[in-house]
């Protein structure tokens, strides 16, 4: 754009009462007149959580909310119709209010599902846009130093750079109303209706003819992308939507960067590169064609304001004469860069120039968005409360499917948002899992021609194997843990163990399993160290065995029914500092020199939950398990097991054949080797174990 929004004098369209009326922008215009269109759907609704760890003083928070809104004109914006034209009003003050509710009553299972209910109630609740303020925060109380900030914005008032604005400024306002000191904030040299106006002086200037010849260029013989789908496309869109997540191994991140630092390009590049490669598998085409919203905060001035700057353009990439990874990041790169360079089109205007063929079920020219974004919250802290982000709920499928990668402090996440009305959530988990296959496969090897990068995961091409009547390859570069954490992300409800009439899902014994391997990490625990673990064959029993496995130590099964002598033989030959045993029988086994830890029950997860292994990476060849022999000839020995020893027995053969449907009777002691094949043949292949007790 060639004017500075500096240069606008917003103060001309202010009446007697200090109320500013300026036209909307093409953006506002959009959302505005989709509200009218779909009045019940909170869709456009921008929920974000946080947890703020150590002392709060809420009610120094809410003032902050205030000066907050009295700083940014957005935060006190509503928008009315006269005489066919949208405008924004700017009230010269708001009311910010602020709940406040009490969970400290609650803990546990209990507490994670009454914050994930009224995080899902919030996120959902709609917005009139003709009535300011545009934004909801409220504040759940979990302990007296544990807090969830709950902030929701419209997408009128403000996009997702906002809200790293919104938190860097809510600090400052604290802390100087804490330490007694004035906010060292610089005075906003323009308001976002400045921008307005400027961008509405360049839209109807000749400056903008070059950009829209060239989306109408790009786009000429243009073809939607369109991905199978579970269920057909209704009539009218509902907007219902939910998430599904997976964080990528920081290993895979790592290449991800590398590759991209070598082709001149950046990670957003590299990730789209692989999301074209699965798209293309999954329609058939290999001219494929994403939207992706840029940050449209083309000027300095526009950094530290809140509004709604983003735009959305559409990256067509063309994947024909099956080219390397390496070529495709470079074809997406360049188109890329183009795109970047003719942003300053709103995507509205766009629309209108080509007039699409309008469907109320649909989205003028696409339906897929792909999203990457470091993250934009800053760590900061609220006195001594450290504010980090905490996962939100859908407010609402805008797009058929939005794919979005974003960096938190855990490592990258690989999310897909997804309209309910068309996907199923294990299509969608399915999804993330062949995108994280062949991004592997294509990072290890850029080289290697797109038909030649799998996307199946090794539980499907196992199925495919069976099918086919054909042995399957057998490949050890992941631990047991890994491996069993990969069956929990991809079917997360399905019956993992059955005891005594009660079943657990592989999300419930997953999170107990990485529960478990936190406490033992806050025990001292390391990789290459031994713990044993005395229980019978008990849901707590496998819990723990995994949770052990997932710190990256070798666990010591003993069993409850040797001779206690026996028992302390073992435990003290293992050189264990640690040990973990269900309840009453601690006595049995307990040692001065070792802490006891008591296995805590398994319990129902949130289905929301991630999953994330808390050690990455852990070496197939290091021990898994010691397993003691009898001393029928002397002394009982430990024999060290190897991850993939064990993953080679349950995943290599080819003596039994076992499936999802499948179950298995554990009946062997949990010392025994025979247990080894009774637990991890099922929990490898997405079956079931039953305890026998």
């Amino acid at each position: 754009m060639s004017h500075s929004p500096a240069n606008q004098d917003s103060s001309q369209m202010e009446n007697d009462t200090g109320i500013l009326a300026f036209p909307a922008s093409p953006s506002q215009e959009a959302f505005f007149y989709l509200e009218r269109l779909f009045p019940v759907f909170p869709a456009f609704n921008v929920p974000v959580r946080f947890r703020l760890d150590g002392v709060l003083d809420i009610a120094l928070l809410h003032r902050a909310f205030e000066a907050l809104a009295d700083r940014h004109e957005g935060m006190r914006t509503r928008f009315v119709e006269e005489e066919g034209q949208l405008l924004q009003i700017v009230e010269p003050q708001t009311v910010v209010t602020f709940p406040v509710t009490d969970l400290s009553h609650l803990d546990g299972p209990d507490l994670d599902a009454e914050i994930d209910r009224l995080g899902s109630i919030e996120a959902r609740q709609h917005f009139d846009l003709s009535k300011d303020p545009l934004f909801r925060a409220s504040i759940l109380i979990c302990a007296p130093d544990r807090h969830i900030l709950q902030i929701t914005l419209h997408h009128a008032v403000a996009d997702g750079w906002s809200i790293g604005i919104m938190t860097d400024d809510l600090a400052e306002f604290y802390n100087a109303s804490l330490e007694d000191r004035a906010p060292t904030l610089e005075p906003l040299a323009i308001q976002y209706a400045d921008f307005t106006i400027w961008q509405r002086d360049f839209l109807e200037s000749e400056d903008i003819k070059p950009h829209l010849d060239y989306w109408k260029n790009q786009l000429r013989d243009y073809v939607e992308l369109a991905l199978p789908t579970d269920h057909p496309r209704p009539a009218t869109k509902s907007w219902d939507g939910d998430i599904v997540s997976r964080i990528l191994p920081a290993s895979l991140s790592e290449r991800v960067s590398r590759l991209a630092r070598e082709q001149g390009a950046t990670m957003f590049h590299v990730f789209l590169a692989a999301f074209n490669a699965v798209a293309s598998r999954y329609s058939g085409l290999d001219d494929i064609a994403v939207g992706t919203p840029v940050a449209g905060r083309t000027r300095a001035e526009l950094e530290p304001i809140l509004g709604t700057f983003i735009n959305s353009v559409i990256l067509r990439t063309d994947l024909s004469g099956d080219p390397s990874f390496r070529d495709l990041v470079s074809r997406v790169r360049d188109t890329a860069t183009d795109a970047i360079a003719h942003q300053d089109l709103p995507f509205e205007q766009l629309v209108k120039a080509l007039h699409p063929r309008r469907d109320p079920g649909r989205n003028p020219l696409f339906q897929i968005n792909f999203t990457h974004q470091r993250d934009f919250v800053r760590p900061v802290s609220f006195g001594g409360a450290r504010l980090t982000a905490f996962p939100s709920r859908s407010p609402g499928a805008i797009f058929d499917l939005h794919f979005f990668m974003v960096e938190r402090a855990d490592g990258w996440r690989a999310s897909c948002d997804f309209a309910r009305d068309l996907f199923d959530r294990e299509t969608a988990l399915n999804l993330l899992a062949h995108f994280e296959t062949l991004l592997d496969a294509a990072t290890a090897d850029a080289g290697l021609p797109l038909s030649k990068l799998p996307i199946l995961t090794r539980g499907e091409t196992l199925t495919l194997y069976d099918w086919a009547g054909r042995k399957v390859p057998y490949t050890s570069g992941s631990s047991i843990g890994e491996l069993f954490l990969e069956q929990a992300r991809l079917h997360p409800e399905a019956i993992a163990l059955r005891y005594q009439g009660n079943s657990n899902s592989y999300g419930d014994l997953a999170h107990s399993a990485i529960a478990i391997a936190a406490r033992l990490i806050e025990a001292g625990v390391q990789p290459g160290d031994r713990v044993p673990l005395c229980a019978p064959s008990v849901p707590e029993m496998i819990a723990g065995q995994l949770g052990i496995l997932l710190t990256g130590a070798a666990c010591v099964p003993l069993d409850p029914d040797y001779p206690a002598d026996r028992l302390r033989f073992m435990l003290a030959d293992s050189g264990a500092t640690v040990l973990l045993t269900t309840p009453g029988l601690a006595g049995k086994v307990a040692s001065p020199d070792v802490r006891t830890l008591e296995l805590p029950p398994v319990s129902a997860a949130s289905p929301d939950a991630e999953i994330v292994a808390p050690v990455p990476n852990i070496p197939a060849a290091s021990v898994s398990h010691i397993f003691y022999t009898s001393g029928s000839t002397g002394t009982p020995k430990g024999v060290l097991v190897p991850h993939r020893g064990i993953a080679r027995l349950a995943l290599g053969g080819d003596f039994m054949d076992f499936g999802p449907s499948d179950s298995f009777l554990q009946s062997a002691p949990i010392s025994f080797d025979a247990a080894t094949l009774e637990i991890w043949m099922p929990l490898l292949h997405g079956g079931r174990v039953v305890l026998s007790g």
